[in-house]
């Protein structure tokens, strides 16, 4: 046997288990090293809307709270969201991440302990005559598109002694894209208000005082200050008790046309509202 030969055979053995197997064995492991795994992103669950109730009462008063929570979606626009309607039911500066029920029992608790405090500082006060003292508000949801949803908002509070409680009505109306709520620049273009205003009166005449021009007699006619609201047939208006009518008017409201207030309306609230 010539050694010189099996020493070099034996060298290049070691040689190849040094390097890892390269050499003919380097062609079969290729796939497996170039192999590129897809990432698959988790699917986000769906918006959702659950709602929140809180209700307590005592001696002087009764408190009850049912609001609408989002749940599912992007983690930013929920909690956007959640701000928002905390807004809408009277919370200064919300930031998101509040536990709503937590909040409605902070508030109902708050509410039943000044109203307590009130009646026991009222002088003569008689239990005989005394009516409990109460508050009520509600948020559901009123319309749901794919790009936005509009909510009702509504609820009383009564205070003992006075000649009727302090009702209010409103929607609202909440991009998805973005959790906040749609104001008046968003839905009107801001140098077209002025304009609106004719376009607005006639509505609200002839859609809830059946044709009956009371401004002109009683009340003066102006903007709402709540801003306006998508709906499916075109944008609400509304005004709470006292603003342009009676008390006993209620709550004078018009929806107009998306096509009709299309000189009207920002780009943004035309995209929404397109179906």
């Amino acid at each position: 046997m010539n050694f010189s030969n099996l020493f070099m055979a034996a060298a290049a053995i070691v040689l190849l288990a040094a390097c890892g197997g390269k050499g003919e064995t380097q062609h079969a492991a290729e796939p497996a090293d170039t192999m590129v795994l897809e990432h698959i992103k988790a699917e986000e669950p769906e918006l959702e809307f659950y709602t929140v109730s809180y209700s307590t009462n005592s001696k002087y008063a009764e408190y009850e709270a049912n609001i609408l929570c989002p749940k599912g979606g992007d983690e930013s626009v929920r909690k956007a969201m959640c701000a928002s309607i905390l807004k809408l039911f009277g919370v200064k500066k919300p930031t998101g991440d509040e536990d709503f029920k937590h909040v409605l029992t902070t508030e109902g608790k708050k509410f039943l302990a000044q109203t307590k405090r009130d009646i026991e500082e009222i002088e003569g006060y008689d239990e005989e005559y005394f009516e409990k003292c109460s508050y009520l508000s509600n948020i559901t949801v009123s319309y749901r598109s794919e790009k936005f949803v509009t909510l009702s908002v509504s609820g009383s509070e009564y205070q003992s002694g006075a000649a009727h409680g302090m009702p209010w009505k409103a929607l609202a109306s909440i991009d998805l894209s973005t959790g906040k709520r749609l104001e008046w620049d968003d839905i009107i273009k801001p140098g077209m208000k002025a304009k609106l205003k004719a376009m607005l009166k006639k509505a609200v005449i002839n859609q809830y005082f059946d044709g009956h021009d009371v401004f002109d007699e009683y009340f003066t006619f102006d903007l709402p200050s709540i801003p306006p609201a998508l709906t499916k047939n075109g944008v609400w208006f509304g005004y709470g008790v006292y603003e342009i009518a009676s008390y006993a008017d209620g709550f004078p409201e018009a929806t107009i046309g998306y096509e009709q207030l299309s000189d009207y309306l920002t780009d943004n609230a035309k995209q929404l509202g397109d179906k």
